[in-house]
Parts: C-alpha cells; sequence; structure tokens
C-alpha cells in the first residue's frame, strides 16, 4: 500500500480509514452499523495523541472519515500513525490498525 502524503497546515483535506477485521486470513472490512462512537485516533511524530470525532461515509464497508477544516489540525511535518477506532452501543469497541501518512512542509518532496 502506498504511504499517503498531505503537507503541514493543509486544510483542504479528508482523512478516511477503514475499519476491517480478519476472517480465514483475509483482510475484510468491518460492518460498523449501529455504531454509538466513531473516532480516528492519531499519533504526531512528535509522541502527542488525540482523536477526532470521524463522519460515517459507508456503514456496511466501514468506511469512516474526518474533514479537516483548519490549518491547525495538521500541525507537525513528519510521519503521523492514524488508525479507526469504533465503539458500539453494547460497549464493544473496535480499535483498526494504524495507517502511516507523511505530513510535509509545502514545497518538500519525499
Amino acid at each position: 500500500m502506498p504511504m499517503d502524503v498531505v503537507y503541514k497546515n493543509q486544510s483542504a483535506l479528508k482523512i478516511r480509514v477503514v475499519c476491517s477485521k480478519v476472517i480465514d486470513g483475509v483482510l475484510t472490512p468491518l460492518d460498523i452499523t449501529g455504531a454509538l462512537e466513531t473516532k480516528i485516533k492519531y499519533k504526531k511524530p512528535s509522541g502527542a495523541t488525540g482523536s477526532w470525532t470521524a463522519t460515517i461515509e459507508n456503514a456496511a464497508q466501514g468506511i469512516i472519515y474526518y474533514d479537516v477544516t483548519s490549518t491547525e489540525i495538521i500541525d507537525e511535518a513528519g510521519m503521523w500513525k492514524v488508525w479507526p477506532f469504533i465503539k458500539f452501543s453494547d460497549a464493544r469497541v473496535a480499535p483498526g490498525t494504524p495507517e502511516e501518512v507523511m505530513v510535509l512542509i509545502e514545497g518538500e518532496t519525499i
């Protein structure tokens, strides 16, 4: 899977992640219909952690997203990790596998 690249202080951005599970060795979308809480958690290059409240794009396919609308959200250059976190109404939780996102300074390349 290619690494995603975004830019520090980018504010026209949708961070999309897929919630999945492994069935018989195959990564399969997790149906999140009825989820009580949907978040995208993150770890910045500095080690700081947090989360954004996510919107469900496709519950059956486990796709959630966060719309970045401020230059203050993606505020550090370097390697970020992002992953889904779902809480169901019966208190079960489903954290997802982290994905790496490279955040560059405008004008830089990998």
